[in-house]
């Protein structure tokens, strides 16, 4: 007995659905989170009459840049930091990736089965594969990502209730403004979703120098790095570390290599080395 006629769904096949371009392209993973941002953008022709469902779809795209942006920095960070890789060496990867000699894809690996949608699991991440202090990397990611985690419970509304507002996620927003709107489809005008993408840029923003200074910080003070303090013997090494937190696309865009430096130098190397004050 059918009350509704079925039909024959198709095989689905999506070997062919790839682009032919390398898979990692040569931008920072802040400059790649932010061409994936303007892309999106690109989607909404006339904001004036921008359907519901579209803006709906954008903020999934901003959730998952913003992922794929968190993948990307600790890829690597942990391809060029050696207190990074040492902190990650023993997490298990699956064996399909073992097989794959690409360094970059293994390491990839480490994070399939995570999702970076709320406090703990980014934090976590930092902790478990970066090697960064539980404490001041659990206070500083709530710090900065209070608003990216309400961004985040509306994507789970789009994502599994087609935009409706579910009693778990009334509460995780505060459930006394929204107790009335609880079933109902969540409404976004492109001026709310603009700001849904800056607040996902303001995190990516913020997690990034944290990044940037703990990482550097630590190469000093935990002594992983034999700095000489003068930029004509360390460019290379400290170049590895720039190409991965630098911006050209933000504006202002990140200093070059030397002025970088010329701040790390003053403001780290200068310090007396005193392991594991970098994050206190």
């Amino acid at each position: 007995m059918n009350l509704v006629h079925e039909q024959t769904s198709p095989q689905l096949a999506i070997e062919f659905c790839f682009s032919e371009e390398e898979p990692r392209a040569a931008l920072s993973p802040v400059d790649e989170f932010i061409r994936s941002i303007i892309s999106i953008n690109k989607l909404c022709e006339d904001p004036l009459s921008m359907p519901n469902e579209l803006g709906h779809l954008m903020v999934l795209g901003y959730v998952s840049a913003v992922e794929s942006y968190i993948r990307s920095l600790l890829v690597r960070i942990i391809g060029v930091d050696e207190a990074s890789n040492v902190a990650s060496a023993r997490e298990p990867i699956p064996f399909s990736s073992a097989l794959n000699h690409d360094r970059e894809i293994m390491t990839e690996a480490l994070f399939e089965d995570l999702t970076f949608l709320n406090v703990k699991s980014i934090s976590e991440s930092l902790v478990r594969y970066l090697g960064f202090k539980r404490g001041p990397a659990e206070r500083m990611v709530k710090n900065i990502a209070t608003q990216y985690i309400r961004v985040c419970q509306v994507r789970h509304c789009i994502v599994h209730r087609f935009g409706k507002l579910g009693s778990k996620n009334a509460w995780a927003l505060g459930f006394e403004d929204h107790k009335e709107n609880v079933e109902r489809t969540i409404i976004l005008k492109y001026d709310k979703i603009q700001e849904m993408a800056t607040i996902c840029d303001n995190f990516v923003r913020s997690l990034n120098n944290y990044c940037y200074g703990v990482v550097l910080s630590r190469t000093h003070h935990d002594g992983w790095v034999r700095w000489s303090g003068d930029l004509r013997k360390d460019r290379s090494r400290f170049s590895q570390y720039h190409e991965i937190f630098a911006s050209c696309r933000h504006r202002p865009a990140s200093p070059g290599v030397r002025d970088a430096y010329n701040e790390f130098r003053d403001k780290v190397l200068s310090l007396h080395p005193e392991p594991g004050s970098f994050q206190s």
